[in-house]
């Protein structure tokens, strides 16, 4: 009997250390234009806390099941509404994308008045690589109230490589290749190594907006 109840044992430790497997998505390269809103609903905004780190609990994931609306020209495009803390101290927005499988969410901005007028527009050439992520960076401005974050269907079904190398000083370099323009960023690593991966520019995959605030104004 104490042999049976130990190898139970032994398999529950097993089972406790196991990780799940990676998230992973099939790049979402088109959406169906009659499924979508005419305008973008401000009401189901999300609130951006001031300061809150980015977590699991934030993040907000693109697919076919979320809100989509026509654009101007007539295309479809997935898209997410944050409400922006008040500017009455100078804050710094992080608006991040990062791959989930091959599927690698390309996006771009605006920042809204309270009445759905806009304030900035973020063209996607805005975004740039830091590692394995897209991302840009936004400040504060009177009169902000919303951000909207919306699928480029412009580059969406563009694939591209991405080769991180990480030196003995815990550097790592990340080497993308989009369409023959390769793009280097630098990051620090705990790990030592190198890893290589092909993705897709997609209306799905992973979005992360955070806001931080500027010490010093």
């Amino acid at each position: 009997m104490s042999k049976k109840w130990g190898m139970i044992g032994v398999v529950l430790l097993v089972a406790g250390c196991t990780h799940p497997p990676p998230r992973s998505l099939p790049p979402l390269l088109a959406l169906d234009p009659g499924s979508c809103q005419p305008s973008i609903v401000l009401q189901a905004a999300t609130p951006v806390a001031l300061g809150e780190p980015e977590t699991e609990k934030n993040e907000v994931m693109f697919g076919d099941y979320g809100p989509c609306v026509l654009q101007s020209d007539g295309s479809p495009a997935n898209y997410h509404v944050f409400r922006l803390p008040p500017a009455d101290l100078p804050y710094l927005v992080t608006v991040r994308t990062e791959p989930v499988g091959p599927a690698y969410l390309v996006v771009q901005a605006q920042t809204l008045a309270a009445d759905g007028s806009v304030i900035r527009t973020l063209d996607p050439d805005k975004f740039t690589f830091h590692g394995t992520s897209l991302m840009v960076l936004v400040r504060s401005q009177p009169g902000q109230e919303y951000l909207v974050v919306r699928s480029d269907g412009s580059r969406v079904g563009r694939a591209f490589d991405q080769i991180a190398e990480t030196s003995l000083l815990y550097t790592t370099t990340t080497t993308t290749t989009v369409k023959g323009h390769t793009f280097f960023s630098s990051t620090s690593s705990p790990v030592g190594g190198s890893s290589q991966g092909t993705y897709v520019f997609s209306h799905n995959g992973s979005l992360h907006v955070t806001a931080k605030p500027i010490v010093g104004g």
